[in-house]
């Protein structure tokens, strides 16, 4: 699973989210611009077109985020579940371990393994900073609670 926390408000451009993935994948696969652009999108020029600042056209966003098994939706907001199975039923995953790291691209990667396997999230340094805060304001919490 791979998840981007986007404020699309305060954050980055999706060209500058898509330029991101597209360098860590070259980095992972060991991969160069040219074949991978045509491997994920279908034409050579993608990558060269997100470096530039191009914005790519809605078909080019579907297709990337098809090779890289991500959700693109367009709608209204989508309804929260109230569905208790996930936390109640099973409770809190686990983590059984951790690796953090930065991107050539300016963002900070996370990955969380958990009994159901790896959880990946890519993140804007301020959400990164964000999370970091709340999660250390949480576990101070706890160690005052006793």
């Amino acid at each position: 699973m791979l998840c981007m926390a986007v404020d699309w408000r305060t954050e980055k451009p999706v060209t500058a989210y898509l330029l991101d993935l597209f360098e860590k994948q070259m980095v992972e696969l060991g991969e160069k611009p040219t074949p991978l652009s045509e491997r994920l999108a279908g034409h050579a020029k993608v990558f060269q077109n997100l470096r530039s600042g191009r914005s790519p056209s809605p078909e080019t966003v579907k297709a990337v985020a098809e090779a890289l098994r991500l959700e693109l939706y367009v709608g209204p907001p989508r309804p929260v579940s109230d569905d208790p199975s996930t936390h109640a039923e099973r409770g809190p995953l686990q983590v059984r371990g951790f690796d953090t790291g930065t991107t050539p691209g300016g963002f900070v990667w996370a990955e969380v393994q958990t009994p159901d396997g790896p959880v990946r999230l890519l993140l804007a340094t301020e959400t990164s900073k964000a999370l970091g805060a709340s999660l250390t304001h949480r576990a101070m919490q706890i160690e005052e609670d006793g």
